[in-house]
């Protein structure tokens, strides 16, 4: 059964050294979903080449880029939003494997435990960039090495560290 993400909180997991996602669909349902630092060391970079490939022709990637997640992280601290708590007994599960990919209008994100569990997420327009600002907040909070972000994301010293971090 496929789990369609419409959003999720990511934190860092002190007890398992892993990153939590707690995830809501459109109808409400919650699940928790782990992610190990060796696969999300493997993820990171896919994600990377998606923002990457999304620049406008013609402005320098690193200028373009580190500008717009500049913005990115001025208008989510303008507006935050609450976030996600997973109800009681909800469904928890160890991601094993990631894929990216596309469709006409945006990039398509899923997890998966190469088993029963699928959780599946849009990630239009500042989508991609979005994931990656929670994944390095989350990396940072776990004391993890963030040399798989590029230096667009981590040439500014003061990225908020906290325990918690909304995707959308």
């Amino acid at each position: 059964m496929t789990f369609t993400i419409e959003t999720f909180t990511g934190q860092a997991d002190h007890a398992e050294d892993r990153i939590r996602l707690d995830a809501i669909s459109p109808d409400g349902d919650t699940q928790s979903i782990f992610l190990t630092r060796r696969l999300a060391d493997r993820m990171v970079p896919l994600l990377v080449d998606r923002a990457e490939a999304q620049v406008v022709p013609g402005v320098p990637k690193e200028i373009g880029l580190a500008m717009n997640q500049e913005q990115l992280r001025l208008e989510r601290e303008e507006n935050p939003i609450a976030p996600v708590e997973t109800k009681q007994g909800s469904h928890r599960w160890l991601c094993l494997t990631v894929h990216v990919g596309e469709d006409d209008s945006q990039v398509i994100w899923t997890l998966t435990d190469d088993a029963d569990n699928t959780a599946v997420m849009g990630l239009p327009g500042d989508g991609v960039r979005n994931v990656l600002e929670v994944l390095l907040i989350v990396y940072q909070g776990l004391e993890w090495s963030t040399q798989a972000f590029p230096g667009w994301m981590t040439a500014r010293e003061d990225v908020p560290d906290r325990p918690k971090r909304l995707l959308n």
